[in-house]
């Protein structure tokens, strides 16, 4: 070899695709062999078994509501400039999960939003909050953002907020 003479680098070694089959199934019977060795070793618990601590049977049904239960689709409405230049509404879905019927009711202090609540949502049933805005005057410039509020006979739900907001359109 001389200083002059060009160097050709020794090409990588080829792996074989029969290696790359092996390695795959090593490593799936390993996993494989891993699980039943290490999996979860409790024994799942029969929920009818009789209580020790009670001393009595325990109850295998979940527990039944004896109020109204409020679960909403939704809270917040995003709605373009474009949108909120002109007067519009939102529809809110509202679910009454509980035994008895939810009952619902609109607060309007000093609100520009106008809302029509459904009263009364029977049990199991959807019930609809329609949240009205009038349209924007050209000249607005902060982004939109304004709250509804209704109160409800749901305890853990007594008042609930919808929001209608404007999209704030950032430049990439």
């Amino acid at each position: 070899m001389f200083a002059n003479d060009p160097v050709t680098p020794d090409p990588p070694p080829a792996v074989q695709i029969s290696a790359l089959f092996w390695i795959s199934v090593a490593a799936f019977v390993g996993v494989g062999a891993g699980a039943v060795l290490f999996g979860n070793g409790f024994e799942k618990a029969d929920i009818t078994q009789r209580s020790q601590a009670l001393g009595r049977e325990a109850d295998a049904s979940p527990p039944v509501l004896r109020h109204s239960r409020l679960i909403m689709e939704a809270q917040i409405a995003r709605k373009s400039s474009k949108q909120l230049r002109r007067d519009g509404f939102h529809r809110f879905a509202v679910l009454n999960a509980g035994s008895k019927a939810l009952r619902m009711e609109a607060v309007s202090v000093g609100n520009p939003l106008r809302l029509e609540v459904q009263p009364e949502v029977p049990p199991g049933d959807f019930g609809y909050v329609l949240v009205h805005w009038g349209a924007l005057d050209a000249e607005w410039k902060t982004p939109y953002r304004r709250i509804a509020h209704v109160y409800t006979d749901d305890p853990e739900n007594a008042e609930i907020h919808f929001v209608i907001a404007e999209e704030i359109d950032v430049p990439e």
